[in-house]
Parts: C-alpha cells; structure tokens; sequence
C-alpha cells in the first residue's frame, strides 16, 4: 500500500465564498513538506495524485483546482490535455523565461479553454503577450507595495481581467483589499495549506515506462497497449479513475480495461503516461498483484469458455478484486471513486452472480494451492488447466516488470 499526499489551500471571493483550491505538491504528511523534486516533478505529482489517486470530486468538489505550471508544461501544452477545462486554472509561474515557444503553448492552451492565471505577478514588458491571455492575475501582497497595487487593479479591471492577492494574514488587509477592490483572497487570515492524504497502489516504473513505449509508437494496437496496462494493477485503478476525472464524472459504464483506454484514445493515453514517466512512481511490485493478476487471467479464461459473461469484464473484475487489502481502506468507498459497470461493483460486492462464481473460484483454487483450505466440491479438469496457465502468466507478467 502507498500514501500519496496533496496540499490544499482554499481561495475566496469578495463574499468570502470558496472559489476554489489551490493544490500543491506535498512529500509526506508534513505541513509544506515539499520535498526535493524540481518543479516539473513536482508538477507531474500533484496532477497524477489530483486525478488518478483521489479525484478532482474528493479534492475541490464542484469547484475549480488551481494548479502550478512550469516552462515543460506550457511548453508542451498536450501534457495536460487530459485535465478538464472547466475544472481547472493554470497557474504560469512567475521565474519562468517568457519564449515565443512559451507563449505558443500558452496560447494552444486558451484556444483549447482553459484559463491562466500570472502568479506572483510583477509586470515588465516581456509579460504582455502572456498579459493578452491571461484572465487572472495574482499579486503577492508581502512583494507589491500599496500604490502599485492600486495602479495595477486599475488596469487589470479595465482590461477584463480579475484580480487575486494571496499571503493575506490579517483582518486589516483583508478589509483595505476589499475596499480596493479585489477580486479574491487567499492567505493565512482565511486557512493555512493542509495535506490530504489518500491509500493508492503503486505502480510499477518499468511497466510505465514501457506502456510509454507503446503509446509513442504509431504502430503499436490498442490491444498491445491494453496488454501492457493490464499487467498492472496500480495503472489499471489509475486509468478507471482518470476516466471519470477527466469527463467530470463519466456516463459511461465502464465494463472492461480495453473500454476504458478506448475511451481515453491514443493521444490522450500517450500525454498521461508521459506525465506518469515525469512523475517517477515507485517501483514496488507487491505480491498481491501477483494475486491479482492471477485472479484476472483465472476469470478471463474461464468466461472464455463459458461464453455467458463477457471475458474482458471478468478480467477486470479480477483486477480490483483485492483493492481493499492493497489500499487498507472500505472496498464499497473505493469502488464510488471508479467507473465500472454495476455488475462488476455488485460481483465485487459479493452478490451472487456468475461473474462472482468465477471470481470465487479463482479464490478457491489460490487457497488450496497454498494448502489454506480444501476445494468444497471436485476441480474440474477444465479449472484445473485454467488456473495453470492464470499462475503463469501472473508469474511471467510479475517476473517481466520486476
């Protein structure tokens, strides 16, 4: 089991309602526990945690997530096609060198809707292309004396831009702000940053690495990219999760892997997995996904052969059937942050259905195999072979990442 941390910092109106929240990078449970990563590392965590290990929903709710930009990401706009525009502002960050590479990425970004905020803005005249684009603007109170800070509301509001003061610490700057006419508030006076913590299973870097390869690859198929992901168990929670961030909560049922990447295509597949490359998840099989994968394999064999339940479905199933030991937490609660159909939910839930049949047979085989417990009834030869070749395909998928 692995802890993934956010920091979270609320933002308010001129009605001191929340707006929303900034996220920050944060190590550990420590209060500002930044850690060592550079800026795009740290970046790339706090995106991946934001959508894939807790959710937008979990984090802000039904408002916006503010979130750092470094020169790679702007630079690189597709890296961050996957975050839903309506959900999020991007924050250009105030040291970085203003190109025209820069200010194209910036520009791909506003025509694509999403909106940027100048952090920590002080104003020279390499900032007015990115002046053009942006529609917020955040001044830090402790680095912009009073005068200038009237002058630039002025000129903010005339332009149609709004206008932010952070590092607000008491009641009299609120009050002098306010009279002054800003648009948002954030700072200690309101609430001091606090770590959210979320129980996730890690991912294997190498296999990461490798669905990288693939995804980059023009002539790779969505079965071989599809493969790969279903390996690992860590990717496979990630991307379900992901696919109901991304689409602010997905209408779709999602009955397999293979539907869920379907969904996501290729591109947006290709720029997630290269922000998990930069991100740098640990690299600690676990021996569960060993079982996991077992159960996986076990369940789409025998639906194979059944022919009455669709065998992706039960692959999938087998997957997540042991989320709630690999992440310590209630198994009901994991499975409302994941798109799946409700058959697999109920399967997992322990409703009796035929895909659970499986499911519990799988079970079954893997604790007699272990002399835990003897079969309740005789394994036919057909459950038998199934199970054999499930136990090695685990073991070579394990042994491949490893």
């Amino acid at each position: 089991m692995a802890q993934y941390f956010v920091g979270r910092q609320p933002i308010f109106d001129r009605s001191l309602n929340s707006i929303g929240y900034e996220l920050l990078f944060r190590a550990n449970a420590e209060v500002g526990s930044a850690g060592p990563l550079d800026g795009d590392q740290a970046t790339s965590r706090v995106l991946l945690n934001a959508i894939a290990e807790f959710g937008l929903d979990s984090l802000v709710g039904k408002k916006l997530a503010f979130f750092n930009m470094t020169e790679k990401f702007l630079k690189n706009p597709e890296l961050i096609s996957f975050l839903p525009p309506d959900r999020v502002i991007l924050e250009v960050l105030e040291d970085l060198e203003i190109s025209d590479r820069l200010v194209d990425g910036a520009k791909a970004l506003v025509r694509d809707g999403y909106s940027l905020a100048l952090d920590d803005f002080v104003y020279s005249p390499e900032q007015k292309p990115l002046l053009k684009l942006a529609n917020l603007i955040k001044y830090d109170l402790t680095q912009t004396p009073e005068a200038l800070l009237i002058e630039r509301i002025a000129i903010d509001h005339e332009a149609g831009r709004k206008v932010l003061v952070e590092r607000i610490e008491t009641a009299d700057e609120y009050d002098a702000l306010h009279t002054l006419g800003v648009d948002y508030f954030q700072g200690y006076f309101f609430a001091k940053p606090t770590t959210l913590s979320a129980a996730g299973i890690p991912s294997n870097k190498l296999s990461t690495i490798q669905l990288f390869t693939l995804v980059n690859n023009h002539d790779t198929t969505l079965d071989q990219i599809v493969d790969v992901l279903s390996k690992d168990v860590g990717l496979v929670v990630k991307t379900l999760r992901y696919v109901n961030s991304a689409s602010s909560g997905c209408n779709v049922q999602i009955k397999s892997i293979q539907q869920a990447a379907a969904l996501l295509g290729r591109n947006t597949l290709r720029n997630w997995v290269s922000v998990m490359v930069m991100a740098g998840l640990d690299d600690k099989p676990l021996q569960l996904v060993n079982m996991a994968l077992y159960r996986a394999k076990f369940c789409e064999l025998m639906a194979e052969h059944s022919k009455t339940v669709d065998a992706d479905s039960c692959f999938t199933l087998g997957m997540l059937s042991l989320l709630d030991v690999m992440t310590g937490s209630n198994l009901k609660h994991i499975l409302e942050t994941i798109t799946i159909s409700d058959e697999i939910k109920l399967a997992l839930l322990g409703e009796e259905n035929e895909m659970r049949q499986l499911l519990d047979l799988a079970i079954e085989l893997e604790q007699y195999s272990t002399n835990r417990s003897e079969p309740s009834k005789p394994i036919l030869p057909l459950a038998q072979d199934c199970f054999h070749q499930a136990i090695a395909w685990a073991e070579e998928s394990v042994s491949i990442v490893e």
